[in-house]
């Protein structure tokens, strides 16, 4: 999805759903519609769904003591050996899901 052009406005993202006039309860041609005809038609829910992310477990690991010297890390005993353990968790996703849900569903059989 798209974003600012570099400046320092907060960036503004957009998506299109695409229908089928006959999946819209409108009698006649559909155009381009204002926000108001569109709340009117559309049921628009967000959720942040959660997923399953592999994190450090801290409790079970071990992490050698060390300092930063010109910008690399190194180690207080060098016969020391991180010993990293990790676990699966539910965690919130970074993004947003979107649903769009027409309000009133077309009755029509389909074909």
């Amino acid at each position: 999805m798209g974003s600012g052009e570099g400046d320092n406005s907060p960036s503004r993202q957009g998506f299109s759903v695409y229908l089928r006039p006959e999946e819209l309860p409108v009698s006649g041609p559909v155009e381009k519609l204002n926000r108001e005809q569109a709340g009117s038609l559309f049921l628009i829910s967000t959720s942040r769904p959660m997923v399953q992310q592999k994190v450090i477990d801290n409790q079970n690991s071990h992490f050698c003591e060390g300092s930063y010297v010109d910008g690399s890390w190194v180690q207080t005993d060098r016969t020391c050996k991180d010993q990293v353990r990790y676990e699966m968790r539910n965690v919130p996703a970074s993004y947003l899901a979107v649903q769009v849900d027409v309000r009133h569903p077309n009755t029509m059989a389909r074909r």
